[in-house]
């Protein structure tokens, strides 16, 4: 008897939290993805054993709930971060799909409560550079807030000439000149100290 008042507990308890008609971890189907990211299936690598758009599968993760839509975030499953798109997908209460922001690189998101998360993403342009951008809701889209290009020079990054030619004159001081002749190489076009 003990065991039943429990299970109707949760029962009553997982129909309250979830609502009328929804799973406590709501899924989006491949069929409800927008037309944008469907269509987007054109940019992937042309093989000869792969023509394009052929066996494309997207894996999509719940994010949570925000201004009357849950929030999906939908990526590629064959691919690497740094080369294919990201999207962050909203599906509103009356099941409409639309695409928030589409973006490539690695994403991270940091949530502000029942607001649209901030979206930070990270993009290794070559082998040299790095762009950082942050993009924020503005109340009807995301809007890119800030980008910033990081010179990469053997795992450390530095951004402008002065956090750079700083970087340098420490890798001296720790007799590393090696390193601070890279530095200079890349960011100022010197091939000596």
């Amino acid at each position: 008897m003990r065991y039943s008042n429990y299970i109707a507990a949760l029962a009553v308890s997982a129909l309250l939290w979830t609502g009328a008609g929804e799973s406590s971890d709501p899924e989006l189907k491949a069929a409800e993805l927008p037309a944008d990211v469907l269509n987007d299936c054109t940019t992937v690598t042309i093989s000869a054993a792969r023509p394009p758009c052929s066996s494309v599968n997207y894996r999509s993760r719940w994010i949570g709930r925000a201004a009357r839509s849950e929030l999906f975030l939908v990526e590629r499953e064959a691919c690497a971060p740094e080369g294919c798109r990201s999207w962050l997908v909203a599906r509103e209460r009356n099941g409409a799909t639309r695409t928030l922001l589409a973006v490539t690189g690695q994403l991270r998101l940091e949530r502000d409560g029942d607001k649209f998360p901030t979206v930070y993403s990270r993009l290794e342009l070559a082998d040299s550079y790095t762009s950082y951008n942050r993009f924020e809701w503005s109340g009807e889209q995301y809007e890119r807030t800030e980008t910033r290009l990081m010179h990469r020079i053997d795992g450390f990054e530095c951004g402008d000439e002065a956090e750079c030619r700083a970087a340098a004159q420490e890798a001296l001081r720790q007799n590393r000149a090696d390193r601070a002749v890279r530095i200079w190489q890349q960011v100022h076009g010197v091939d000596w100290i």
